[in-house]
């Protein structure tokens, strides 16, 4: 990779912890695209929890990356609820970690650790390989 937007830019395989509605929600595909500025990207993530879609813009600073998702309801289009994601893109580029939180909606209080990580790259395939199905879980505790 030439540089932090070529690392940016590009599909990815991720993962966020969160336990909602009684679901553990394991993953999601993201895709970001840099802008012109250079500084900002826009993308989509494609959850599989019931969060749905979401449409991305976000910025980054060297190694820092930032971005609201903002979920629409499928049938409407409508704002269902916005998190905000905070994280560090590793050293060679293939992944990017973090915490995000969901700032207003339903699910005020929910947050947790996130990971993406580059779709082509070998982690990704071991992550998507070594998931295992959701956990059942109470809120903040393991059974």
């Amino acid at each position: 990779m030439d540089s932090l937007i070529d690392m940016i830019d590009g599909a990815w395989l991720g993962r966020y912890d969160a336990y909602i509605a009684g679901r553990f929600l394991p993953s999601f595909k993201a895709r970001f695209h840099v802008t012109g500025d250079l500084r900002t990207f826009t993308g989509k993530i494609y959850d599989v929890g019931p969060g749905g879609d979401a449409e991305v813009t976000g910025t980054h600073y060297g190694r820092r990356i930032q971005f609201t998702a903002t979920y629409l309801a499928a049938t409407t289009e409508t704002k269902v609820s916005e998190s905000l994601f905070d994280g560090l893109l590793s050293d060679d580029g293939d992944s990017i970690s973090g915490n995000w939180v969901i700032k207003n909606g339903f699910f005020r209080s929910v947050s947790g650790p996130w990971q993406v990580f580059r779709v082509n790259s070998r982690r990704a395939v071991e992550v998507r390989a070594s998931w295992p199905p959701p956990p059942v879980r109470a809120y903040g505790k393991s059974l």
